[in-house]
């Protein structure tokens, strides 16, 4: 028996743990950096990988909260769970001790914010007012965007190609709105002022009823040097026979810009509606006035051009084209 101040003895088996605990102690110990390098690597690792995978889809329309799920590592080496706010992430190491294997940020993010870190927008090239050349001849187009712009209220002065001496003659081949959109603006470059700004546009109206016709060749539809009355009439024979729920069609556009120090930069709008079987409305040109936008019971031939100009397949490329320009 044991005196009143005499210390209880242990058990066998807490002997030999407690005798065992320096040791443990001291491997902890060697160990500690080495394990703190590797979380804090794996975590590195971990988030930059995960970060890119759940962001990049997203782009601009990111959403405010992102929620990241890493992998765990060995639970030898690390059992953390962690729910943190940035201003915890960055007092201190992201990682610390819990029963769950497995590595959780919660990070409020601005809406913008993941596309600015992953795909940074361009600073604006409209430094001091600029002029820019049209790759066109169609006075109608000219005088839309330089309504446009001025809408916009960019410091933008559209020109024409005639004051180049005319728009050189393109022979549209590539079968495609963006292979002949390059085409004019690199024929207009070639004659203007070295480091001017060069907007080209290639568009047309693409029909369900004619697998997408006239498409890019919708200028040129009744014939190289036929009129857009010519090419509405050769429309409205093609489209005789199509039933209403094939009368489907859209208006595209393809914006390109040339600049100097190589910029090359591509825009593309589309406004969706359907073909009358008749003309309505004098307003506009082309197949304005056969065509109406979805959600309208007018034709463009009939809308005030200030309303097309919000609504059109040209006014939403530019839209893109604006911003852009803005930075």
């Amino acid at each position: 028996k044991h005196g009143r101040g005499s210390p209880t003895p242990l058990p066998k088996n807490a002997r030999r743990k407690a005798a065992s605990q320096p040791l443990a102690n001291h491997t902890q110990a060697n160990l500690s950096p080495l394990l703190s390098v590797l979380r804090n690597l794996y975590s590195v690792l971990c988030f930059g990988i995960h970060f890119s995978t759940f962001a990049q889809p997203f782009g601009r329309f990111a959403p405010s909260h992102c929620l990241l799920s890493l992998p765990p590592l060995p639970s030898s080496i690390l059992h953390t769970q962690v729910h943190q706010s940035p201003r915890e992430l960055r007092s201190r190491s992201p990682f610390h001790r819990s029963s769950a294997p497995i590595c959780t940020f919660a990070l409020p993010l601005p809406r913008l914010y993941l596309d600015s870190i992953l795909d940074p927008p361009p600073s604006s090239i409209l430094t001091a007012p600029m002029d820019i050349f049209l790759a066109t001849g169609n006075a109608h187009k000219a005088e839309e965007f330089g309504r446009m712009f001025a809408q916009a209220s960019l410091p933008v002065r559209v020109r024409s190609a005639k004051e180049l001496g005319g728009m050189p003659y393109v022979d549209e081949y590539t079968g495609t709105f963006t292979g002949n959109c390059r085409l004019k603006a690199e024929a207009l470059q070639r004659i203007a002022p070295p480091k001017s700004w060069i907007l080209a546009d290639d568009s047309g109206l693409c029909c369900d009823a004619l697998q997408g016709g006239p498409g890019v060749d919708s200028a040129v539809y009744a014939g190289p040097k036929a009129t857009d009355a010519e090419n509405r009439v050769k429309l409205l024979e093609a489209m005789k026979k199509a039933p209403p729920h094939k009368r489907g069609a859209r208006f595209e556009c393809h914006l390109l810009v040339l600049g100097p120090n190589g910029v090359d930069t591509k825009f593309v709008g589309q406004c969706w509606g359907r073909i009358l079987e008749a003309e309505v409305g004098t307003e506009g040109f082309g197949y304005d006035s056969l065509f109406v936008p979805s959600g309208f019971d007018k034709t463009f031939g009939e809308l005030q051009p200030q309303t097309k100009d919000k609504l059109s397949h040209r006014a939403k490329a530019f839209a893109q084209l604006a911003v852009w320009m803005r930075g």
